[in-house]
């Protein structure tokens, strides 16, 4: 039979496992937290290096398109000198 002494120590044991556990969900909530701030940051790099890309290209179409204009002015310079 039980006592109050039994349950007693059955609640203390109870207790201090259920800090154990508390304990481990705070530690892997931590973990969790640290992953998603990683994830966070990695996704920022990204998203800066795709701007930075984009932007890059823009520069490289724009240069497309310059050396078409000064294609055409020299073809028009030619023309005029014939």
């Amino acid at each position: 039979m039980y006592t109050n002494e039994t349950f007693q120590d059955l609640a203390n044991k109870l207790q201090s496992k259920v800090n154990e556990m508390t304990g481990e969900m705070n530690d892997k909530a931590d973990e969790l937290d640290a992953h998603i701030e990683e994830v966070n940051n990695a996704k920022n790099t990204f998203e800066e290096i795709e701007n930075e890309i984009q932007e890059l290209l823009d520069a490289i179409n724009d240069m497309a398109d310059f050396e078409g204009r000064i294609e055409e002015a020299v073809s028009e310079a030619d023309n005029l000198i014939n």
